[in-house]
């Protein structure tokens, strides 16, 4: 209710965290130096020996994870799971609309009890060096009105695999990190589809 209730808040999540972080860090760098990496780690040193701890300690390799994270299960997945908590179903439409590349895929968006049109939704997932910007993001192409759709977008910087080569016509994969990316733009994305309607536009959208 007020800044000094949010600074106390604050203040005690630190209090608590930091003892926590500085013995962890302690153990990465005992860690680091018995396997002939730095005794004192730099930050940019942090990241790498993480890795390595995780992997000797819990056997988990999140690249060798992202096997189980074949590009397309991971995008019906989340459509999925927008169909069961919000009652939408994604219908992909190809070539029914411009696109920026032919690598955008797009889907009308419906209330599957109603069928009435929730919106348009393109899906941008490779990467494209040089042609792109890094990262990933939401943006809202398109504001409904009378003669015009709600159009949506959301980025991702996936690697797309050659069609030639020793991979070539390998499925893509999404990174573990890039999968809770994808879930996070996506719920953006599905704030735009659906929060036109919102007592407060200017907190709709990546504004939330």
């Amino acid at each position: 209710k007020d800044l000094p209730a949010v600074r106390k808040l604050l203040n005690d999540v630190a209090e608590a965290a930091l003892p926590k972080f500085e013995e962890e860090m302690r153990a990465l760098e005992k860690f680091s130096a018995v396997s002939g990496g730095p005794e004192n780690l730099e930050p940019w040193d942090v990241a790498y020996w993480a890795t390595r701890q995780r992997l000797a300690l819990f056997h988990f390799d999140s690249s060798a994870f992202s096997k189980n994270l074949v590009m397309e299960n991971v995008l019906k997945g989340m459509f999925s799971e927008a169909g069961r908590i919000f009652g939408l179903e994604f219908r992909e439409s190809t070539g029914k609309y411009p696109v920026m590349h032919p690598d955008t895929r797009t889907f009308d968006v419906v209330n599957k009890e109603t069928g009435a049109e929730m919106g348009v939704l393109h899906v941008d997932l490779y990467a494209r060096p040089g042609t792109k910007n890094g990262g990933a993001w939401m943006s809202q192409l398109q504001v409904k009105t009378d003669s015009k759709p709600n159009v949506v977008i959301f980025n991702m910087n996936i690697v797309k695999p050659s069609a030639t080569g020793p991979l070539g016509g390998q499925e893509a994969l999404v990174a573990l990190s890039q999968y809770g990316t994808m879930y996070h733009e996506f719920g953006h994305a599905l704030q735009g589809l659906l929060g036109l309607n919102v007592k407060y536009p200017s907190l709709q959208g990546t504004n939330a």
